[in-house]
């Protein structure tokens, strides 16, 4: 459980590591979040899609041809 405040963030790291082999097609990832206030037993919940963009990879070849008949 996670205790939190008034006007506090809380922030969950995540390395490329823990999702990479994850992704589906075109990198999209969803994410889901809830909350009970103890209290009141309010419930949050909220989700979200969104696309990871991969960096693009530019690769040149460079053919060197010599004495060739």
């Amino acid at each position: 459980m996670l205790l939190c405040f008034v006007g506090e963030e809380l922030r969950l790291p995540v390395s490329s590591k823990d999702y990479m082999s994850k992704l589906v097609e075109y990198g999209i990832m969803k994410l889901c979040a809830s909350a009970t206030v103890k209290e009141t037993n309010q419930t949050w919940i909220e989700e979200d899609d969104f696309q990871v963009i991969m960096p693009s990879v530019d690769i040149k070849v460079a053919i060197h041809l010599n004495n060739v008949t």
